[in-house]
């Protein structure tokens, strides 16, 4: 494992919430905002102002912020608990098939590859431990051994460390 060009970080990755929590964030200044200027003046209360609306909001926004952290935990066990148990597939072989992510006209779609039968494809706009961002792989006729775990229909096969095979 000298040539490990890529391992998966085992550190939760909480940047996706960052998002949500300046949503918050500003939600709950609204609600000061609503309460001070507007409730207590007695002035007529913006709908986007109104206390309902912003109690409602932030509740829907803390509740969605709950269902992807647990989302994501599950996702981060599943993958880098399997990598840290070494309960991962691995497959070594020449690079084929390989579909660059980006096309010339600007078009987004899945970088992909084949390695002995076993298909990758992934996206720099994918948020799941593993690799996905591009780069390390560049080309057909790369000799690779690479560590995945199978994670459903729709991600595939996450991968988990690549190695470069010298020749």
């Amino acid at each position: 494992m000298d040539n490990v060009v890529y391992e998966v970080s085992t550190k939760f990755d909480f940047s996706i919430f960052k998002e949500l929590l300046i949503l918050v964030a500003i939600m709950a200044v609204s609600l000061f905002i609503c309460e001070k200027f507007f409730v207590k003046q007695g002035k007529q209360v913006p709908f986007i102002y109104h206390k309902n609306f912003l109690v409602g909001g932030i509740c829907f926004v803390i509740v969605c912020t709950l269902i992807v952290f647990f989302g994501q935990l599950s996702m981060y066990n599943r993958i880098v608990g399997a990598y840290q148990k070494g309960e991962y597939e691995i497959v070594e072989g020449y690079v084929e098939n390989f579909t660059p992510e980006i096309k010339k006209n600007g078009d987004h779609r899945d970088e992909s590859f084949d390695i002995n039968g076993v298909h990758f494809f992934y996206s720099m706009y994918d948020n799941h431990p593993g690799y996905h961002r591009g780069g390390i792989i560049r080309k057909d006729g790369m000799h690779l051994k690479i560590g995945y775990v199978y994670l459903n229909n729709t991600y595939g096969n996450i991968i988990v460390y690549v190695e470069i095979i010298p020749d």
